[in-house]
């Protein structure tokens, strides 16, 4: 059973119902292909702007934009004609998702032409930005995994998922015209960033940009700074940075506030006070945990998040035996890192908590083992470090020791279900981009289903509004909770999509497939059956980790009630194979 969280943060609302009819919004929150859905659920209450520098703008159904599920309710659904890619019996869209994506009435009227820049009555202007092929930093980590995907086949993918959203949605008259545009610098690199993204706003200036250097928020910021919205362009900020930059920066996933929020709740609730029984020292068994952290320091904003983890467990009472930090997997950590271990080993910290990147902890893990010092291996959903691929990377014997919360959720085979199965299900073909096929479709996802609720009068601030008066997606075992806006979760306006969390501990022993579909030993194990967590939401019990008892590896057979509809796919352009 799912955690519930009271009628103040999912309350039904049926004037939201009607203001909010986005439906089915597909986001990815990693680099591996993974999905979640965004549809489907009640309300709460119509958010308010106070910290937002927008006001709200009128929205809702009208003559132009009907979602079914509102034309259900008010009686008058028989009297439209849906077209052939709508379901009537399920009122949905047929696509094959587990949560009702909903059909809008078709459009045949005048949308407006150019009602915002980078669109006109026929197109809207999105730039994708794609990885300088020269990125040595991100080739030496896609390599660690084997994604050998291309620009050339990401791109080629795209096309591809834009011809199925454009062949099943409600884009009121107008297309996509994608943009390809590829970076000058590397992924750390702030000066290309900002040279970047001053090129794309004077030779382009699109409505959108999708993506960005994931490495420094320069992009971003100067997009942001020159008028133009971008959705996954930058690495996780607070949630101030966002509302400072309202309404022009979205992510997919929790912030870095939010995370941090999380995890310290996890750590006071779960874990302080009690000896460290899952730590490969058995010596540690007995003693209450001491708790130490590894984290990332690039800038005054990493610096101020942690601060802020510090002094949120320094509130439950708990004060860290040692803070370490370093810049970058690949130059400062490999001088450090022996000093770090040892001061970790020195001042007694039974339980390490890692907050950083996918890369440090093959070295971290390897170099605590050559001190013999086995510690407990706290989990914080930090940057793919949850991943199953990256995981089996990192020295096992340490590794066994791992768990806590995570921001994905219990998998199914990617033939099943998500982006790899909805690119076959639509092109008759695997995704040419096998590896990335889930970070490619999600921006593409939140457009055209953001594009449905909008309506033809398209504009930044109607994009805001809708996105955050959409009800909040209700979590399941395999999706997240998502909402964008003021839900009563967060202090502030939330501009990030995911806002929940699971428990998983790691299994050197297991054997299975991992985001990618490649067979391995080792996976992540999802406690009770991937149950996730709200803040304020985690359980006050023991964790309930390296037990088997309703854990999930993989579930090899959908979860009950979230079988895949069975749809024909419409007729379409042929799909690119690069």
């Amino acid at each position: 059973m799912q955690p519930s969280s009271g009628d103040a943060k999912r309350g039904a609302s049926r004037q939201l119902r009607r203001y909010g009819p986005i439906a089915g919004v597909l986001v990815v929150i990693a680099v591996i292909a993974v999905l979640v859905t965004l549809g489907g659920g009640d309300g709460d209450d119509e958010p308010e702007a106070e910290d937002s520098q927008t006001a709200p703008v009128d929205i809702g159904p009208g003559d132009d934009v009907v979602p079914y599920s509102y034309a259900l309710e008010e009686g008058f659904a028989d009297e439209i004609e849906w077209g052939d890619n709508c379901d009537t019996d399920a009122g949905r869209i047929k696509i094959p998702t587990t949560l009702v994506v909903d059909c809008f009435k078709p459009f045949d009227g005048d949308n407006g032409g150019e009602t915002e820049q980078g669109v006109t009555g026929e197109t809207i202007d999105v730039v994708f930005y794609q990885s300088n092929p020269s990125d040595l930093l991100l080739q030496a980590l896609f390599d660690l995994i084997g994604n050998d995907d291309t620009n050339e086949q990401i791109l080629a993918t795209i096309h591809n998922y834009i011809n199925m959203y454009e062949s099943l949605y409600e884009t009121y008259g107008r297309k996509v015209n994608l943009i390809p545009f590829e970076g000058t610098g590397i992924a750390t690199d702030e000066v290309s960033a900002v040279a970047d993204a001053e090129t794309i706003a004077r030779d382009y200036t699109p409505f959108m940009v999708v993506g960005g250097p994931l490495l420094n928020a320069a992009f971003a910021e100067t997009l942001a700074q020159n008028g133009i919205m971008c959705v996954a362009c930058n690495p996780g900020r607070p949630d101030s940075w966002y509302v400072e930059r309202d309404p022009y920066v979205y992510g997919v996933s929790l912030s870095s506030s939010q995370t941090r929020e999380h995890v310290a709740e996890y750590v006071c609730k779960r874990l302080a006070g009690d000896p460290a029984i899952h730590a490969g020292d058995a010596d540690f068994h007995d003693d209450e945990r001491v708790f130490g952290l590894i984290t990332t320091e690039t800038g005054p904003e990493s610096v101020e998040m942690n601060d802020l983890f510090v002094d949120l467990l320094q509130d439950c009472g708990v004060d860290l035996a040692e803070v370490l930090t370093y810049t970058d997997a690949t130059t400062d950590l490999p001088n450090t890192v022996t000093g770090m271990v040892s001061k970790l080993k020195a001042s007694g910290v039974t339980s390490l908590i890692f907050l950083g990147d996918p890369v440090a902890p093959q070295l971290i893990t390897t170099t605590a083992t050559e001190q013999e010092y086995f510690p407990e291996w706290i989990l914080t959903g930090s940057a793919l470090v949850d991943t199953t691929a990256f995981a089996r990377t990192y020295d096992q014997q340490q590794w066994a020791h791992a768990f806590g919360p995570s921001g994905l959720w219990a998998r199914q085979p990617i033939e099943e279900e998500g982006s790899y199965f909805l690119h076959e299900w639509f092109c008759g073909f695997p995704p040419p981009a096998d590896e990335t096929s889930g970070v490619i479709i999600a921006p593409m996802a939140i457009l055209y289903n953001v594009l449905q609720g909008v309506g033809p009068d398209l504009s930044y601030q109607r994009w805001r509004d809708v996105l955050f008066t959409a009800p909040p997606v209700e979590s399941t075992v395999v999706s997240p909770y998502l909402s964008y806006g003021d839900r009563g979760l967060w202090d502030t306006t939330d501009f990030n999509g995911a806002d929940d969390m699971t428990e998983v501990w790691w299994d050197p022993e297991a054997s299975g497939p991992d985001e990618r579909g490649q067979e391995g030993n080792g996976m992540y194990v999802y406690v009770d059956g991937g149950t996730r967590y709200l803040p304020g939401e985690w359980p006050e019990t023991d964790p309930k980790v390296f037990d088997d008892d309703g854990a999930v590896l993989i579930y090899e057979e959908p979860p009950e009630g979230l079988e895949l509809p069975d749809y024909e796919p419409p007729e379409h352009p042929a799909c690119e194979r690069a």
